[in-house]
């Protein structure tokens, strides 16, 4: 797999029952950190990545003993929206910049200053998250895209300094009920604007968007390694 603009990897992702034997999941382990060698002898700087859950320790385990470090942590985190009032959120303004709904980003033709900062935000992301105009169109043109739940904030000059990217997530509870969030996939504020209340205002704009649609919980997922340490705004505001 190619990232964009950084160095080849070659991705494995492992899910073994919790039954399995230790002994049969080293051997998976083992023959695929050995597939590796072979398909990147050639492969100048070429790396293996792994995408695992924490639930499969034995599997963790034994790619540490072969050399792995972590390199992230991602967690999906959930707000109940029940205690937040569509009055309060739609008066809510951030004095020198805009709100535009995704309607308005498109009206005005900002996708693609949309795009250019959700790639360079997420270059702090596995690289590869960032997405190219090919990878972001495809992705606004999914089914999963919500634009409801999508926004952007415009700066005096008209250049946009923050984006939120969203999306309808379905989860079925141990209970077997089905819950639907209004679903943050990608927020991004530009460098020199962080630390000014723009992500906390795109999110809370993204309440009042699920609100008026009748949904009661808003959800997101972050790497709580991340160096921008975002997953303590979240839990500020209720994640």
């Amino acid at each position: 797999h190619q990232p964009h603009g950084l160095q080849p990897e070659i991705l494995a992702e492992f899910v073994f029952d919790p039954a399995t034997p230790a002994s049969v999941i080293d051997d998976a382990v083992d023959a695929t950190i050995a597939r590796f060698a072979r398909e990147s002898a050639t492969i100048p700087g070429a790396f293996l990545r792994s995408f695992i859950g924490a639930d499969q320790q034995v599997a963790v385990d034994a790619l540490i003993r072969h050399g792995a470090t972590e390199e992230g942590r991602f967690i999906r985190t959930r707000k109940p929206l029940d205690q937040e009032k569509i009055e309060t959120l739609q008066a809510l303004t951030l004095p020198g910049f805009t709100y535009l709904s995704w309607s308005e980003v498109i009206d005005r033709g900002l996708e693609e200053q949309v795009r250019r900062l959700q790639y360079d935000t997420f270059l702090e992301h596995f690289g590869n998250m960032s997405k190219t105009p090919e990878i972001f169109a495809h992705h606004i043109q999914s089914r999963s895209f919500t634009p409801d739940f999508s926004n952007a904030v415009i700066d005096a000059e008209g250049a946009v300094v923050g984006y939120v990217l969203g999306s309808t997530y379905s989860y079925l509870t141990p209970s077997a009920v089905e819950e639907r969030s209004a679903h943050t996939d990608y927020i991004g504020v530009r460098r020199d604007q962080r630390k000014s209340g723009i992500g906390e205002f795109l999110l809370r704009k993204v309440w009042l968007a699920a609100l008026r649609r009748g949904f009661t919980i808003a959800s997101l997922g972050t790497d709580i390694n991340n160096a921008s340490r975002a997953h303590l705004l979240y839990q500020r505001l209720g994640y």
